[in-house]
């Protein structure tokens, strides 16, 4: 997360400041582009899940899908659905009841929702199909559920104060927020910038919760028109362009951007937001050129480094430089690896590292987010080694190897984000946390302080000290603390943990069937392209270790992470406290 100044608030803690404070630090960590990929935006939430679901039967109709590919689909809706009681408020606390049928003596019959292969996705699609009209249906009737989503939070700011329970509660339903805005059509930085000035700009004054409504307020229903002013940096542009007749170029007289830039595009359009009108137009320029790239074969390269975007309405100008490519956003930890331990891996092995390395260059080459997903997507089928008599899909093979060895260092990614978080918002903690009589890192002693009872008065100092400043972090460290205290409560976090990142995987594997199938994207794309972009760099870095280690194929190394997490999982099968030694052994795994 970034730490941004408060000194310009001046509400107090009894309207809500921590409460506040909580709300905007999780939608600036959300939205952030460098945020660890466990506390970025999901792609979806329930409400947006059941879109993705319709869409998914049409294409399963339409013979572009299979029907496997609802399965995941289906699970993931139903754990959404328990965790958004705001859905739960219009449609009730039991899931199967949604999916009714009235049988031929009138009387209602609730059958639970079964998907658990093929032949059931076949047997209860009609049933499915129905549910999830009604359910799109009573969310968006008179925008009832956005409305109040905003009606909750704003309750919830309000009404929490410094109680880490409601806090904890608050978070989530911020998550759901920011999922609920991006899937309405909000750019990812549009929102970010939105945060940014009405919270953390020292001109505007946050005096009372009454800035949740002015954030709010930046997103309307209803598009907005714009002029989208773009440089043209050459006359071989301005000629491919001018052959269309939709765009207005014009000779830059009035030096916009750059004296040095001779032509100015202007372009009106209708969207959402000025960083969306800045993507319709730039896709649409992108277009054009491909199609006379295809006509003439001349190369043609649009990515302006301005953009000047008009509101109409309010006379507004909005100035955008040109953003960090999708691909590189994101937390990554590819840079741990030495390049030398990386050169010597890839000759170690065989053809298949170089063959993954080879993708992934493509893919960062490519101007086209599409493609790089594409790139990517086959780098991972090149480098999991796949039984075709194993009984199992293809993609569920996939999975299975994805989640052991992204799930590996897990928890000690979590805790060595926790720690930059807290040395970047309050260094001053880092003197409490080393100084505990505790031998071994900082990243041990902060998970002894969170887990060791003989620490309980040193965790409540740094609990309520980051309550004043950075309740998200406060919120963070109470998490870990209940759920890495015991191994049962280890293990269901990372079950749960694995469960997403299937899910994610599989969401990335139809995104990719899509595009090469059907030639459709989702508007969740980017989102998926930073995850499997990290999916990727994650695989590398752990084929670099373990051939460090002595292993000599990917077959091998697979199996050592495979076997690996059975033992893992089968050591917190008997439910105990974590003590010192299980603190490196449950949580870092060492």
């Amino acid at each position: 997360m970034t730490h941004y100044s408060i000194s310009h608030w001046t509400i107090t803690d009894d309207d809500g400041k921590c409460g506040l404070l909580l709300f905007v630090q999780s939608l600036e960590e959300l939205l952030a582009i460098h945020s660890h990929d466990s506390h970025k935006v999901p792609a979806l939430n329930f409400h947006y899940i059941c879109f993705e679901i319709l869409n998914t039967i049409s294409l399963i109709e339409n013979d572009v899908l299979d029907k496997g590919n609802l399965i995941p689909l289906v699970a993931e809706m139903k754990t959404l659905f328990q965790q958004d009681w705001v859905a739960q408020k219009f449609l009730g606390s039991n899931f199967e009841a949604i999916f009714f049928n009235k049988n031929s003596k009138g009387e209602y019959e609730k059958k639970p929702l079964k998907m658990e292969n093929s032949k059931d996705v076949e047997g209860a699609l009609p049933q499915l199909k129905k549910g999830i009209k009604l359910i799109i249906e009573e969310l968006g009737r008179n925008n009832q559920y956005y409305l109040e989503l905003i009606s909750e939070a704003k309750n919830q700011i309000i009404n929490c104060g410094n109680d880490l329970l409601k806090l904890d509660s608050l978070l989530e339903l911020t998550r759901v927020i920011a999922s609920e805005l991006i899937n309405r059509g909000f750019n990812q930085s549009y929102i970010y910038d939105c945060i940014k000035q009405i919270f953390f700009d020292p001109q505007y004054h946050v005096d009372s919760v009454e800035s949740v409504e002015n954030f709010f307020s930046c997103f309307s229903s209803s598009r907005r028109k714009y002029c989208v002013y773009l440089p043209i940096n050459s006359i071989k542009q301005k000629k491919a362009l001018d052959d269309y007749g939709i765009f207005k170029i014009a000779e830059n007289v009035y030096e916009l951007f750059d004296s040095s830039i001779p032509y100015i595009l202007k372009y009106e359009c209708e969207a959402s937001d000025p960083y969306s009108a800045r993507e319709y137009v730039l896709n649409l320029i992108n277009f054009c050129l491909a199609v006379n790239q295809f006509i003439k074969h001349n190369k043609y390269d649009f990515y302006p480094k301005y953009t000047e975007v008009f509101d109409k309405e309010s006379r507004k100008v909005t100035f955008i430089r040109k953003p960090e490519p999708t691909i590189v956003r994101g937390y990554t930890n590819a840079e741990e690896i030495e390049l030398n331990d990386l050169l010597e891996t890839c000759l170690g092995l065989n053809a298949g590292a170089f063959q993954v390395l080879q993708l992934h260059s493509s893919a960062i080459t490519s101007k086209n987010t599409d493609n790089q997903l594409i790139n990517l997507w086959t780098a991972v089928e090149v480098a999991v080694p796949v039984i075709r008599k194993d009984g199992l899909s293809r993609i569920n093979q996939i999975s299975n190897v994805f989640t052991s060895i992204l799930s590996e260092n897990y928890f000690s990614t979590l805790i060595h984000q926790l720690l930059l978080d807290i040395k970047t918002t309050d260094n001053t903690l880092l003197d409490i946390i080393d100084g505990i009589e505790y031998d071994g890192s900082l990243e041990l002693k902060l998970l002894a302080i969170l887990i060791l009872q003989k620490y309980t008065n040193v965790y409540d100092e740094i609990s309520t000290r980051l309550l004043q400043s950075v309740p998200l972090l406060a919120c963070r460290m109470q998490r870990y603390k209940n759920r890495w205290s015991t191994t049962q409560s280890l293990k269901e976090a990372y079950r749960a943990h694995v469960e997403r990142l299937s899910q994610q995987i599989m969401r990335i594997y139809r995104t990719r069937n899509m595009l090469v199938h059907d030639g459709s994207s989702l508007r969740y794309s980017d989102y998926v392209l930073q995850n499997l972009h990290y999916y990727v760099d994650s695989f590398v870095r752990v084929l670099s270790i373990y051939y460090k280690a002595g292993y000599r194929s990917l077959n091998t190394i697979v199996d050592a992470t495979l076997f690996k997490e059975q033992r893992y999982l089968e050591s917190l099968s008997t439910d105990q406290a974590i003590d010192e030694n299980g603190i490196k052994k449950y949580i870092l795994r060492q």
